[in-house]
């Protein structure tokens, strides 16, 4: 089998935000992973040992604040990054679980910090990858407070989807009760409007899937226009 293509990581989220060099430098000290699917691989309360992004596949991530039973509040999807709060000298903040096969490319904590050490200056693309996860987060947490259930599950999937202001769409591997879990919803009104969505030809539906279609118009009820 063909092993993925990495450009996803220096084409999509934190990395293309970053300088030629620190994208080099961190791409050179890495290397590739593969995480089984129901796999939970980054548990909240540990120090881990590596900052890792996704290439392929899906990752649902659930706040620890919220007990060691909450349901995913978000999914990473190929070029988000997670693992860096023990670089910072906390331990992890969220479980993370795979929800389909994931290949992941990952740096060691060690090979970082030889890395920060030699360029201080360096610390501030973490710092950027911090503020970016946090806004994803903070995106979540304030489109859940949206009273319409229609405009709420738009949002909600464009959230997950990886694409709520801009970017292309994600598959989402979710049942309709993990998706309702996800916006504040039970299981039948999140059918009943994927069925009204897919009629305006707006999402695809299949087993356990949900593909966007037609994100322009998602965003549009998503924000009230």
């Amino acid at each position: 089998m063909p092993a993925p293509d990495l450009s996803i990581l220096t084409s999509r989220g934190w990395l293309p935000n970053t300088p030629a060099e620190f994208r080099d430098a961190l791409m050179t000290a890495g290397q590739e992973d593969s995480v089984d699917a129901g796999c939970l691989f980054n548990r909240a309360g540990e120090t881990g040992r590596a900052l890792w992004g996704v290439v392929t596949g899906q990752i649902a991530v659930s706040s620890a604040m919220n007990g060691a039973d909450a349901g995913p509040g978000i999914l990473f999807n190929p070029g988000d990054w997670g693992g860096y709060m023990p670089l910072f000298g906390r331990v992890r903040p969220a479980n993370c679980r795979a929800i389909t096969d994931v290949r992941l490319f990952q740096i060691g904590y060690p090979a970082i910090r030889r890395l920060l050490e030699d360029r201080p200056g360096w610390w501030e693309y973490l710092g950027l990858l911090a503020m970016m996860n946090g806004l994803a987060f903070a995106t979540v947490a304030v489109d859940l407070l949206i009273p319409g259930s229609e405009r709420r599950l738009a949002a909600t999937l464009l959230n997950l989807a990886g694409c709520r202001r801009e970017g292309d769409p994600f598959t989402l591997h979710l049942s309709l009760t993990e998706l309702g879990e996800m916006a504040n919803l039970s299981r039948h009104p999140v059918a009943d409007i994927l069925s009204t969505f897919e009629s305006r030809n707006w999402v695809a539906r299949g087993y356990r899937t949900t593909r966007l279609v037609n994100v322009g118009a998602l965003r549009q009820l998503a924000d009230g226009d």
